[in-house]
Parts: C-alpha cells; sequence; structure tokens
C-alpha cells in the first residue's frame, strides 16, 4: 500500500500503480469515532486519496479540530457530532449527509471503548454501553447506509474488530464480546448484501500506539504495560494507526472489489502464534 517502484508481473505486464490521490475520487465517507487515534487516521488517509470524508465523534470539538486540519491539508472534510448508541442520532446524521453532500459510498465504523476489568465487577451500565457503542451500533448505521449503497450499485463497510475477537482476554468480557460480535455481523451482512454491490470486511488491528491504548494501559492500574504486548506480538512491536489506515484503504477501495466477508488481521503475527516467546527472545 506504500508507494514502491513499477514492477512487472508474470506475463510482462506492470502491476497496478500505487494508490493515486484520485483513487475514490468522488466517494463520502463516513468515519465514527474520528476525533483521534485509529479514525482520525482513517479519515486524513481516505481523503488524502480522494474521498470527500465526513468525520464524526461523540467529541465534537475535537471532531472539527480533526476536520479542519485535514481541510488546512486539501482535504474535503466536515465534522459532525455522533453519538453512536443513539439510533435518532444516527438517522438524523446520516440524512444531514445525504441531503448536504451525497450518498454514503464508505463506511468505517471504528468508534470504540474499552473497559479492564474483572468479570465479575463489570457493571451493567459499562456491558450494555460496549455492546451499544462497539456491535449495535456498527450495525444500525450499517443498515441506515446500506440502502444508498445498494442504490448506487456499490459500497464498502469497514468494520474495525478486533483481535481480542478471536481468544479469551482476561478482564475484556464486554469488550471482546462486543468485538467478536461485530465480527460475525461483519460476516452476515457481507453474504447477505454480496449481490448487491455493497462489500462488507472486517479490520483486526495489532495492538495499536493511540490515545486509547495508552487510557487502557494507564487505567490497569500496572497489571498491563506497552512491552508486555510487544513481547507476546512476533513482531516485537506495536502497529501503528498509518499501517491500519492503509489496510483500510485498501479495503475500502476497488481494488479489493473481489474481498468481502474477511477479517484482515494487520498484527504482526499475532493471531498466527500460539503466544510462545518471540525468537529474539529465546
Amino acid at each position: 500500500m506504500n508507494e514502491s517502484p513499477e514492477r512487472s508481473n508474470e506475463t510482462g505486464d506492470p502491476w497496478p500503480a500505487p494508490f493515486a490521490p484520485d483513487e475514490l475520487a468522488g466517494r463520502i465517507c463516513l468515519v465514527t469515532g474520528a476525533a483521534r487515534g485509529l479514525g482520525a487516521s482513517f479519515a486524513e488517509t481516505l481523503g488524502r486519496h480522494g474521498a470527500t470524508v465526513v468525520v464524526t465523534d461523540i467529541d465534537l470539538p475535537g471532531a472539527k479540530d480533526c476536520a479542519s486540519t485535514l481541510v488546512a491539508s486539501g482535504i474535503e472534510a466536515t465534522a459532525l457530532e455522533l453519538d453512536v448508541s443513539d439510533t435518532a442520532a444516527i438517522d438524523d446524521v446520516v440524512a444531514s449527509i445525504e441531503r448536504d453532500i451525497g450518498t454514503v459510498g464508505i463506511l468505517i465504523n471504528n468508534a470504540g471503548l474499552c473497559v479492564v476489568r474483572p468479570s465479575v465487577e463489570v457493571s451493567d451500565a459499562e456491558w450494555d454501553l460496549h455492546q451499544k457503542v462497539m456491535l449495535t451500533g456498527p450495525f444500525k448505521l450499517a443498515r441506515r447506509v446500506a440502502p444508498g449503497m445498494q442504490q448506487l450499485g456499490r459500497g464498502s463497510i469497514v468494520n474495525i474488530c478486533s483481535i481480542s475477537a478471536f481468544g479469551g482476554w482476561p478482564q475484556r468480557a464486554a469488550y471482546s464480546a462486543a468485538k467478536a460480535g461485530l465480527k460475525s455481523l461483519t460476516e452476515v451482512l457481507a453474504v447477505e448484501w454480496a449481490i448487491t454491490g455493497v462489500r462488507v470486511n472486517g479490520l483486526a488491528p495489532a495492538v495499536t500506539r493511540t490515545e486509547m491504548t495508552d487510557d487502557v494501559v494507564a487505567g490497569s492500574s500496572g497489571s498491563i504495560s506497552l512491552r508486555d504486548f510487544e513481547g507476546r506480538t512476533p513482531m516485537a512491536r506495536l502497529g501503528e494507526t498509518a499501517e491500519m489506515a492503509d489496510a483500510a484503504l485498501f479495503l475500502a477501495s476497488d481494488r479489493a472489489a473481489l474481498i468481502t466477508g474477511q477479517i484482515v488481521p494487520v498484527d504482526g503475527g499475532w493471531l498466527a502464534s500460539d503466544g510462545f516467546p518471540t525468537a529474539g527472545a529465546l
């Protein structure tokens, strides 16, 4: 996904060019949880490749700051407040986009939170909020934008899942359950909507260097550290937001035209490993 010298395949024909600045021209992209971290990186990368970006977040000042930064760099962007746990807010935001900008062609369901707490101490409110933000909200957003995409005959939904959806992570019952549900939802919608031209995929990022990761570590009272995550990862490092955004760009673009229903790990080998120490630690 990064630029590289032109190469030829076995027939001598050149490989497709690197992603062009107009790769997503004419596409309207809605990104949730985009005031900071991964969401802001998704917005910047897709906007840099031609998409008109709608930066949404429950933190409206943060969303406006992100959109202003994008606009200053030449990207078409606007900010809207969105609480993805609020059905009426979802309907209002999408209706506003359709009225003022156009049909949403790309949806990045990124909004999230993570409470690390012994399962017996998780409150009903904490459990419910995790499911509303990271499972029910993405479903309602996908349900709301899908008819417009289907009228266009094309569309791409990228759900930000997690490597924690593939196994048991202690003290993350609410988070992991929501992400596992989102993984399954991705597969269901992909199969159901494939014939209409709407593709639905998921991204399972590595533990990534973001503000939310810092918040989780800080809130763990010393029980986890960034070094713990690095030590568990075969590539022995955290992910960077730009690496996740490049993967999302690919899934959102027509270069992934035959890809749907897939959860793509960008995880430094985490899921392939059984947790045995990396070679460098032996």
